[in-house]
């Protein structure tokens, strides 16, 4: 659950010319993901060994999500103005993901991982004839599960997402995938990212330096880049880094 207060100023006029409106309000997103360890419970201990002393653990996993954004109240811009829908949307998607991994020196090293995830959207938004000229879908929405989350077609309603992400011993990572629907069809992103953890890891299984050690349990660093609308006049590319730190303990 993520509450939201949200500040909004218009750009169009309401009543007199040159009257703008703002509009303060609150709103709330919810959802639910539902994680299943494919492997762990079928085999709890799964390891095979490629010779003798490098153990591979395999994984397979897979998500399924639901979120509902944006639930609040109408909002006004002025006294006299209409009120406006919230941009209220439906999201359904899933995560196919496996990968192997191995111990060394006490240490566990993701050597690959795949992600395959589907994700599907729907603005609940409908327009009506009568004030306030629209009305809000429950549930979701238009998306149908055959067409859109197993079959991934876009249409007039539904935007559909699919992306695979290919990760390399927990310091590279490869993203490529399309999205389609709402008039906006089969459009091509791509995106690569690095990150220091699985470096780090490996140079402490070498080092006895407490402080290095220390920082690797906590802390990492990630730089992505990626870019959306490849080869349309609309192409956009993201670049930004990320710094993490977990399991922290006072």
């Amino acid at each position: 659950i993520n509450f939201k207060q949200i500040s909004s100023a218009s750009n169009w006029s309401f009543g007199p010319v040159g009257s703008y409106g703002s509009a303060d309000f609150s709103v709330v997103d919810y959802g639910l993901l539902l994680n299943v360890p494919i492997l762990n419970l079928l085999a709890p201990k799964y390891p095979f060994s490629i010779g003798k002393r490098l153990p591979i653990f395999p994984n397979l996993n897979i998500s399924l999500g639901y979120a509902g954004l944006n639930y609040g109240n109408d909002v006004k811009y002025s006294v006299n103005s209409n009120s406006q829908p919230l941009p209220r949307d439906a999201r359904l998607g899933y995560t196919i993901a496996a990968g192997f991994g191995t111990k060394f020196k006490n240490e566990f090293f993701k050597l690959f991982g795949y992600f395959f995830t589907v994700d599907v959207d729907d603005y609940l938004i409908q327009q009506t004839e009568v004030p306030p000229y629209f009305s809000y879908q429950g549930g979701i929405g238009d998306i149908v599960i055959g067409r859109n989350l197993i079959n991934l077609k876009g249409d007039d309603n539904v935007v559909v997402h699919k992306g695979h992400e290919f990760d390399f011993l927990e310091t590279f990572t490869y993203l490529i995938g399309r999205f389609s629907g709402r008039n906006d069809d089969n459009n091509s992103s791509n995106g690569f990212g690095f990150q220091t953890k699985g470096l780090f890891k490996l140079i402490k299984s070498f080092s006895g330096n407490k402080t290095f050690n220390y920082i690797v349990d906590h802390v990492n660093i990630e730089y992505y880049s990626s870019i959306l609308y490849e080869n349309d006049p609309r192409e956009t590319r993201f670049d930004g880094f990320n710094f993490t730190f977990s399991n922290i303990k006072f």
